[in-house]
């Protein structure tokens, strides 16, 4: 099972972790949020958030060997119990939820009004 070890705005700081993990020998799962993978690649950076994920094994090793090396510039994550996990997919799951129906609520009227008005331009009545 993998735990969140770290995550940043901030490219140099990413890329400062996964050095580290990568020189220690200690395999990690990079993950850009959103549509961030997409936008690292078509302009070439992100806006959206970059987590760095560890196994639950090699989590204490990893917490030491970047707290000794990089003491002041970085803040690390805490390992997510079970149930916390659980509460933050169920609530990313609302979210998502009311992000749809936002959008079915503002959207939709305006959809409407675009196709009465093109029935209308087709018709000659506008």
């Amino acid at each position: 099972m993998e735990v969140q070890l770290f995550s940043s705005l901030n490219e140099y700081e990413i890329n400062q972790v996964c050095a580290i993990l990568t020189q220690n020998d200690i395999p990690f799962i990079r993950k850009d949020e959103g549509s961030g993978s997409y936008m690292s690649l078509y302009m070439g950076q992100s806006i959206q958030e970059k987590r760095i994920f560890v196994s639950k094994d090699d989590y204490d090793k990893a917490i030491d060997l970047i707290s000794s090396l990089m003491p002041n510039e970085i803040e690390i994550e805490e390992v997510k119990e079970d149930e916390e996990m659980e509460e933050d997919e169920s609530h990313q799951k609302h979210v998502l939820i009311r992000r749809g129906l936002g959008f079915f609520i503002l959207g939709f009227p305006i959809i409407l009004i675009v196709i009465i008005v093109i029935v209308l331009f087709i018709q000659g009545n506008i």
